[in-house]
């Protein structure tokens, strides 16, 4: 985990393999991601996904902060988080998947308040000065930043606008995700056959309805996991003090 100052006014088309948040503090950018023109003035942000492509330019000397970091930042065990969204519903964040659908900024936002800036700074400070704790405090910095910045009453978000029929499906897969007969229990509950399921769940949530409830069951199986783990650990270390 980094912050980098933007040091020239032009950076060309690139990705990377690492998620971005990039902040304008002053001036005017001219920003494309993914092939999508965005102006950003002062106290804008967006952040760049793993996978993205973005370049920008500047009319002036850039006055532009850029907090870069990967999953591993938060815990080595994330590593193979691919996206913000499965980053997002690791039990760090214990989101559900069904709770981010269009939730997850995919545009320039505003910081109103100055908040993420100041979070931003905090973490950068921390860098800057460390100590024995600092990788603990940072990686809670980080986590607060990233579920402000998804916070809707900060970013003005309304709750994730997808049909009744999504909405449904979604809950039945969270009732009964471990079940193998899932996707002939959603047709003969919600009435509709599975290519118009899946192509409704495709087009709304902008993934395949199979790959949803893999994640969904992989995500599962994890947050089970880490609680087993985490219980284990508390009753290992009572084992102890009672010795």
């Amino acid at each position: 985990m980094n912050i980098l100052p933007a040091t020239d006014n032009i950076s060309p088309l690139h990705s990377h393999d690492f998620f971005e948040i990039m902040y304008v503090k002053s001036g005017i950018v001219h920003h494309r991601i993914n092939s999508e023109y965005q102006q950003m003035y002062a106290g804008d942000f967006i952040i760049i996904d793993l996978g993205n492509i973005h370049e920008y330019s500047c009319d002036t000397d850039p006055d532009i902060i850029n907090l870069v970091f990967i999953p591993k930042a938060i815990d080595p065990s994330l590593g193979y988080c691919k996206n913000f969204a499965e980053l997002l519903s690791t039990p760090f964040f214990d989101i559900n998947r069904k709770d981010i659908i269009h939730r997850i900024p995919k545009k320039v936002i505003h910081d109103h308040s100055g908040v993420i800036l100041n979070l931003i700074e905090c973490i950068g400070n921390e860098i800057s000065s460390p100590d024995i704790y600092t990788y603990q405090v940072i990686k809670f910095q980080l986590i607060s930043l990233l579920l402000k910045i998804i916070q809707p009453k900060y970013i003005g978000q309304s709750e994730a606008k997808v049909s009744e029929l999504t909405l449904k499906l979604l809950q039945i897969i969270a009732k009964h995700y471990f079940e193998d007969n899932l996707l002939i229990l959603a047709q003969q509950t919600l009435h509709y056959t599975l290519p118009y399921l899946s192509h409704t769940f495709k087009k709304e949530v902008e993934t395949s309805l199979k790959e949803y409830l893999q994640n969904y069951r992989i995500d599962m199986a994890k947050k089970c996991l880490y609680a087993q783990t985490k219980r284990f650990l508390i009753f290992a270390a009572r084992s102890a003090i009672r010795m």
